[in-house]
């Protein structure tokens, strides 16, 4: 197995952490801790990836580690991600309700003899047994990327006269890198690679940032520039989601004509309208006429795309 497990503790618990760290290592197990993360990464992501790329977390509990958000964040996300969480009570604490309800084991004894190795090593054993196969996780890399992306599509939206040298906004990078890191889960993962977008614009570069942050995450597009010819892509291959225009000369509402055109042809593939507006009358109406909504923020373009393939 090249999955490892993930050890979340307090610092103030380094000294067990360490010794944790020998006796899974000497039990063939591989094991990550956050020690591992090289100075100028980005801290969220790398423990996010650790994490997903964990087939168990071991949370090692004290009053030091239930006090402290970070630990409390790993565990949490591991939830989340399906991860199995083992608890290692080392000293008597007050348990989150979550926590409270796993099987843990107890290592409060100052009997150091009498302590749940065993106990361990077999419910490593049968996390590792229980393990899903791999699952097909986008890397932190990818995940910046497509952030740097979007950040420079919403700086673009924002400030059309911007030339790409100087799109640079690591705030902006880093609020979205944090809503990806969310919102691509394991899961979800498996679900993206590979998934086929329809894109039908008459203006197609004004995309490019937008189209390659999606690309980045190991989606497919193919672009078209006219309802006739996209009606003839969706003849010949299903996609997974069409992002449409609005206005394509000399029909204005084109987005529409197209929607109408496959709903006809009883083609239920998701359907974004990405447009110059986003205003409450103009989502209702492109969610009465059938498609998911339509907006004009690529942030937004981005998490309608990725939750389409999630939940179709």
């Amino acid at each position: 197995m090249d999955k490892h497990i993930f050890i979340s503790y307090s610092h103030k618990d380094g000294e067990f952490a360490e010794n944790l760290i020998h006796r899974i290592t000497q039990a063939g197990f591989k094991t990550w801790i956050d020690t591992e993360i090289n100075v100028g990464e980005e801290w969220r992501l790398n423990i996010d990836q650790a994490i997903k790329n964990a087939f168990a977390l071991i949370v090692i509990m004290t009053p030091e580690a239930q006090a402290s958000e970070y630990v409390t964040y790993e565990w949490a996300f591991a939830w989340g991600a399906g991860v199995k969480v083992i608890p290692i009570i080392l000293k008597q604490t007050e348990l989150h309700p979550r926590i409270a309800t796993l099987q843990h084991l107890n290592f409060t004894s100052t009997d150091l003899s009498s302590r749940p190795w065993d106990k361990l090593k077999v419910a490593l054993n049968m996390a590792a047994e229980t393990y899903s196969s791999p699952s097909i996780n986008i890397s932190a890399s990818a995940i910046m990327e497509a952030a740097r992306l979007i950040a420079a599509a919403l700086d673009k939206t924002q400030n059309p006269q911007t030339i790409d040298h100087q799109i640079v906004d690591s705030a902006k990078t880093r609020e979205s890198a944090e809503r990806i890191d969310q919102l691509v889960t394991s899961k979800a993962s498996k679900q993206i690679a590979g998934a086929s977008i329809l894109w039908v614009d008459d203006r197609p570069s004004n995309n490019i940032y937008a189209q390659r942050a999606l690309e980045a995450l190991g989606l497919h597009f193919t672009v078209s520039t006219s309802t006739e010819d996209a009606l003839k892509l969706l003849f010949e291959k299903k996609y997974d989601v069409i992002i449409s225009d609005m206005g394509r000369p000399p029909d204005k509402r084109a987005g529409y004509t197209l929607l109408e055109k496959i709903k006809a042809r009883q083609i239920d593939t998701p359907f974004i309208i990405y447009a110059s507006s986003r205003s409450p009358e103009h989502v209702a109406e492109s969610r009465r006429k059938g498609a998911i909504g339509c907006t004009n923020n690529p942030q937004e373009l981005f998490e309608m795309v990725v939750d389409a393939i999630k939940n179709a």
